[in-house]
């Protein structure tokens, strides 16, 4: 079955569905396949003119791993291993600093029936503003008036699975999902009406659904993985910087009229720079944790919140720099 569809002005589309039920050899026999496949594609476009401000589009292309190598009629499809599938959608408030964006994502192997799923990832984004500016300046701007900040929210959820374990408890288990704050402060100003000082603050803030923790066990003698436990805990980190810069200009003439070369100017910038982010790695905090790794009482650190929810921890080390 396959359709195209139209609203002038609005927005058009493709929408195309395929079934097939294959029997191959002989029942009972090694080389016996019997199994049902399908592939859906869809695309859509609208017209940028039909909703100023918000846009929706979709190129999906999913198919069944069996297809290609069993139903497939195109020579192209045939051979392809990979297809992709997208729907976004994204929305910006005329007049405000806010926008929205919405992507899912599907991307299929035929060859080892693995897939990788984004459903969804989600962005809430407010553009940088200025909440201590006078709606009605008078005179000149104050220091506080200068400090901006911006804020994003992204939400995402990734699986990578293959096609069996799909909708079963151990795709569950394999989600990696989060949510992730940003708020970065800054602000310029200027000191003694030569220096320009620019410092930053930034904070970030997860929340995560799930955690794996680690054990010793005397018996095996070795720190073994527990199973999945599922709740909801806030991590967070921040790290700050300050930077000083100026210009100074300077020339150098020469006293005679009659050389070809006149002057060189000089323009010199120097800038001063120093940044601190403080170490996370502390038991107060529960973001990372200790456990013994062998029977001569050797300890690892480790995270229970590494390398299964979608975002990374806070670092377990203290840094510090300066430039010049």
């Amino acid at each position: 079955a396959q359709s195209r569809y139209l609203k002038r002005y609005k927005y058009s589309g493709n929408l195309a569905a395929q079934f097939s039920s294959v029997k191959t050899g002989e029942k009972g026999e090694p080389d016996y396949i019997k199994q049902n496949n399908f592939r859906l594609q869809w695309t859509h476009t609208q017209d940028p003119k039909a909703n100023p401000g918000s846009t929706f589009s979709a190129s999906v292309n999913f198919a069944t791993s069996g297809y290609n190598r069993y139903s497939a009629t195109n020579l192209n499809d045939m051979l392809s291993t990979q297809t992709n599938s997208s729907i976004s959608y994204s929305k910006n408030w005329a007049g405000t600093p806010f926008s929205l964006s919405a992507n899912m994502a599907v991307s299929q192997n035929s060859q080892n029936s693995t897939i990788s799923v984004t459903l969804p990832t989600v962005v809430f984004n407010v553009a940088r503003v200025y909440p201590f500016k006078r709606k009605e300046a008078m005179g000149k701007a104050r220091w506080y008036e200068k400090i901006s900040l911006q804020y994003t929210a992204k939400m995402t959820n990734t699986l990578s699975t293959t096609e069996s374990e799909l909708f079963t408890r151990e795709s569950i288990d394999k989600m990696r999902n989060g949510i992730e704050h940003t708020l970065p402060v800054s602000a310029s100003f200027n000191l003694f009406n030569y220096i320009n000082v620019s410092p930053s603050f930034n904070y970030t803030e997860r929340w995560f659904v799930k955690r794996v923790e680690q054990r010793y066990n005397p018996a095996t003698g070795r720190a073994e993985t527990l199973d999945p436990e599922y709740g909801f805990w806030r991590l967070y980190n921040y790290n700050a910087s300050l930077s000083a810069t100026t210009t100074l200009y300077g020339m150098y003439e020469t006293r005679k009229r009659t050389r070809k070369l006149q002057a060189v100017r000089h323009t010199i910038t120097p800038t001063v720079g120093f940044s601190y982010a403080p170490d996370f790695r502390d038991l107060k905090y529960g973001f990372w944790r200790t456990v013994q790794t062998d029977s001569l009482g050797n300890h690892k650190l480790y995270s229970p919140y590494s390398g299964v929810n979608a975002f990374s921890v806070p670092s377990a080390s203290e840094s510090a720099s300066m430039n010049f």
